[in-house]
């Protein structure tokens, strides 16, 4: 999946200015920036939520730029910053009605445990954490995920870095962005960062925090 020469602007504020964004299947790739600096706004239009200015977006060659959310779902699933699970069904009706998480959640502990618990009862992080599951039982080819490391407790960290591992193992590829530097330097193979409308990208992890630090994304330690 790419995103090539993308621009985009709310009115007269131009938050993208040709912006470009490789995800190759079999990777983890890492999306940095500022608050305000587009990162939740380049993945909205990667799942079809919002339309560049000008800009493409390919997937396996295939200009996507024109094709509605359904369509691109069937190869891209989107994790928003907000939970989008019913509150009021349980981790088991929940299975019910998808099949597929089914062989996604025996694999996890605290989710077997909690199989009968209304889904609104879970802490934040548990609720990430299923979400995250839910989507990857969809078998998509490429995830755009905006900070699935929120709420997440300490706890369940690891069992997420090794599970989004495993994904990219399996040959997806995953964008994620989070505001926790070390959750995504942990994981990701390169990453990008959004600075004043444009992208830099990072290629090697040794560089990542003295990169970052001079873009004054991280402090001086």
């Amino acid at each position: 999946m790419t995103f090539d020469s993308i621009i985009f602007s709310y009115r007269y504020n131009k938050v993208l200015r040709g912006i470009f964004v490789k995800i190759p299947a079999n990777s983890l790739v890492g999306l940095w920036g500022r608050n305000g600096s587009g990162k939740t706004t380049l993945l909205k239009m990667g799942a079809g939520l919002l339309m560049p200015d000008s800009g493409n977006i390919f997937i396996n060659g295939e200009n996507v730029c024109n094709l509605a959310s359904k369509a691109r779902y069937k190869c891209i699933s989107y994790l928003p910053q907000g939970t989008f699970i019913p509150s009021d069904l349980s981790i088991e009706q929940l299975e019910n009605k998808i099949p597929s998480l089914s062989s996604f959640a025996k694999n996890h502990v605290f989710l077997m445990k909690n199989r009968k618990t209304k889904i609104g009862l879970l802490s934040t992080g548990e609720k990430r954490f299923l979400e995250i599951v839910l989507l990857f039982s969809l078998d998509r080819q490429f995830y755009l995920l905006d900070e699935p490391f929120t709420g997440v407790e300490p706890n369940l960290v690891d069992t997420l870095e090794d599970f989004l591992i495993l994904q990219k193992n399996n040959g997806k590829g995953i964008l994620l962005t989070d505001h926790n530097y070390r959750h995504v330097a942990n994981i990701v193979d390169f990453a990008y960062l959004l600075k004043d409308g444009y992208c830099f990208e990072l290629k090697e992890k040794t560089e990542f925090y003295s990169k970052l630090v001079e873009a004054e994304y991280l402090p001086q330690k």
